[in-house]
């Protein structure tokens, strides 16, 4: 199915959701994949919540193919950065998956999206 008309759109859901510690690979799902919607993501933050650096990846699933959006990203210890945020949305189409991973444990990733059907 393609995305559905944006222009015609009957309900916008915003939702939030948090990962902890997703280092196994390829990485952990963060946002669902949408079906007959699309997905305008909002935001995505990844916090190193340890002393020491870490990375993190976060890439969208399309088609069996990854795209990433940042890739072995360096969080200095205790800090948070943005990966994506309102001024850059991007939308998800049906079949798409945003997966996220850190190199250790003591990562957290919150991300906000709008259902939009």
């Amino acid at each position: 199915m393609t995305a559905p008309n944006i222009v015609a759109v009957a309900t916008i859901t915003g939702k939030t959701v948090v990962l902890l510690n997703p280092t196994t690979s390829p990485g952990v799902s963060l946002i669902p994949t949408p079906v007959n919607q699309v997905f305008k993501i909002n935001s995505i933050y990844a916090c190193n919540t340890t002393t020491g650096p870490l990375t993190v990846d976060v890439f969208i699933t399309r088609s069996s193919l990854d795209y990433y959006i940042v890739k072995a990203l360096g969080i200095s210890g205790t800090l948070t950065t943005i990966v994506v945020s309102k001024e850059s949305s991007i939308y998800m189409e049906e079949g798409d998956v945003v997966f996220a991973k850190g190199s250790a444990s003591g990562i957290t990733f919150t991300a906000s999206y709008e259902i939009i059907a």
